[in-house]
């Protein structure tokens, strides 16, 4: 039972982190994103900016016109710039350029002759970046896809996912145009996160074929349950709509509310294995009779102990822990606090309470209000508080449930 609930828990904690590191993910890349657009609009224009010039303007014209911004941006006449520090300022734009190409991401070769003007080194140093940018732009625009769609968690891959990266790996190739490798290296690394999308989605296609299977299984496991005896009526039902409220205000994520919905069907599977006679018996049982009945959650746990899958693994953890105590007074196990599953503390105020307001063949339903009070009073002890907290908050809603999935007279 604890190997099927680490296993369940493990589950829904890994979906959250997956959708949680997929959407701070994709924010950052978002926000990268836009900062190296501006930087390659930026960089596109400078460049541009520099072509120009490059035709119009001589080195000295252009050192001049920066002596003057300086001169008048600090108030002085006496700045100028030297033949040694124009020298400087193109060995290091040169240098840079030199960087660019070592980066990996481009391979841009000057291929001017004589003497070559600053300008014409801005220009190629500007449109440089801004290329490059682009490069990071559109891998950027790869990894926000995989990122968006890791946001999901439930559901991280797709067909349609893995077709749109497929696609994206082809454009990869556009960029072998300004460096080879890089365009082969982006355009093989993507191609191999589209097959594995790809067989994620297959994965999950099994998965939910499987559950399919699983849902069909507890639904005719549960009528069968249900018509062992016919005073149960519509009991199995109402215990899995107030579970799922109860579960719902609690905080617990839709997957697991759902889970928890479907597996509380089969709670009761272990009456089954109960005679009839005792299950029906129109008086109080004896101590006796009533040992047999205790029985009824281990026996649905053995029923349920090989059966695979993950809501079924679910169904075993309830069926052995709706009768447990979180005071240790329960049974079959003597459980208490969180030692008993948090599945199985809902469905024990869920069974409880559809118990104490349904007609027994030994008794008559109880008055809401009073079943209502007798759950709050056993908070903390028969009853998880917070379980009965949560009870308590969305009671109309509960209530409104008993009445509308009321047995038939």
């Amino acid at each position: 039972m604890e190997k099927n609930m680490d296993s369940i828990t493990r589950m829904s904690k890994t979906q959250n982190k997956i959708k949680l590191i997929g959407k701070i993910s994709n924010v950052i890349l978002i926000i990268v994103s836009v900062i190296t657009i501006i930087v390659a609009a930026g960089s596109f224009i400078f460049g541009a900016a520099m072509f120009t010039i490059s035709r119009t303007m001589s080195d000295d014209e252009m050192f001049s016109y920066f002596s003057e911004f300086l001169n008048s941006s600090k108030n002085r006449n006496d700045i100028s710039i030297t033949q040694a520090e124009k020298e400087e300022i193109k060995s290091g734009l040169i240098e840079a350029i030199d960087n660019l190409n070592s980066s990996g991401l481009l391979r841009l070769e000057y291929k001017g002759t004589g003497d070559i003007k600053m300008s014409e080194l801005y220009t190629f140093f500007f449109f440089g970046i801004s290329i490059m940018c682009v490069i990071i732009i559109i891998y950027l625009r790869v990894i926000r896809s995989m990122m968006k769609t890791l946001s999901k968690g439930d559901r991280p891959f797709t067909f349609k996912a893995a077709k749109k990266l497929k696609r994206l790996s082809f454009a990869m190739l556009l960029i072998m145009l300004v460096n080879p490798l890089t365009g082969i290296m982006l355009f093989v690394v993507t191609l191999i996160f589209s097959y594995l999308f790809e067989y994620g989605a297959y994965l999950q296609e099994k998965a939910d074929e499987t559950n399919r299977i699983q849902e069909e299984m507890i639904m005719s496991f549960a009528e069968v349950t249900e018509n062992k005896s016919e005073q149960t009526g519509k009991h199995v039902r109402r215990v899995a709509e107030y579970s799922g409220i109860i579960a719902e205000e609690m905080g617990l994520d839709e997957e697991r509310v759902s889970k928890l919905r479907l597996a509380s069907t089969m709670h009761d599977i272990g009456k089954l294995l109960i005679p009839a006679e005792i299950l029906e018996k129109p008086a109080r049982l004896t101590d006796e009779e009533f040992a047999v009945i205790k029985k009824h959650p281990a026996y649905g746990g053995k029923l349920l102990d090989n059966v695979e899958g993950d809501v079924m693994g679910l169904a075993r953890t309830i069926a052995l822990d709706h009768h447990e105590r979180v005071d240790g007074r329960g049974y079959p196990d003597g459980k208490s606090g969180n030692y008993i599953s948090v599945e199985g503390r809902i469905v024990a105020v869920a069974d409880v309470y559809d118990a104490l307001t349904s007609k027994r063949s030994y008794k008559e339903p109880w008055d809401h209000q009073k079943a209502y009070e007798e759950i709050l009073k056993g908070s903390g002890t028969q009853f998880d508080s917070d379980v009965v907290d949560a009870f308590k908050r969305r009671y109309g809603d509960i209530n409104a449930l008993r009445q509308q999935y009321a047995d038939n007279e």
